[in-house]
C-alpha cells in the first residue's frame, strides 16, 4: 500500500508512475494499492486522482495545514 499525501496533478503522476514501475516490475499494474487522501471539495469534483485510487480516506476540508500539510495526519494515516 502507498499513501498518496497530495492531491490533483502531482497526485495523478505519482499512480500513474508507481503503476507503470510495478507493470515493468510485476507485470502487474495493480500490484500496488493507492491509498489516496481526499478533502470533501475534491470528492465534490470528482477528482481524477480519486478515480484512480484503490481506497479513499477523507481528510477535513480547507487550507493545507488542516489536510496535505498536516504532518501528523499523513503519519496517523500511514500507520
Amino acid at each position: 500500500k502507498i499513501l498518496i499525501a497530495n492531491n490533483g496533478i502531482g497526485a495523478v503522476k505519482a499512480i500513474r508512475s508507481i503503476r507503470r514501475w510495478a507493470f515493468e516490475m510485476f507485470q502487474n499494474e495493480d500490484a500496488v494499492h493507492f491509498v489516496v487522501m481526499a478533502t470533501p471539495e475534491d470528492l465534490a469534483a470528482n477528482a481524477e486522482y480519486i478515480r484512480m485510487a484503490s481506497e479513499v480516506v477523507d481528510v477535513p476540508g480547507g487550507a493545507n495545514n488542516n489536510n496535505y500539510a498536516n504532518v501528523s495526519l499523513i503519519v496517523e494515516l500511514a500507520e
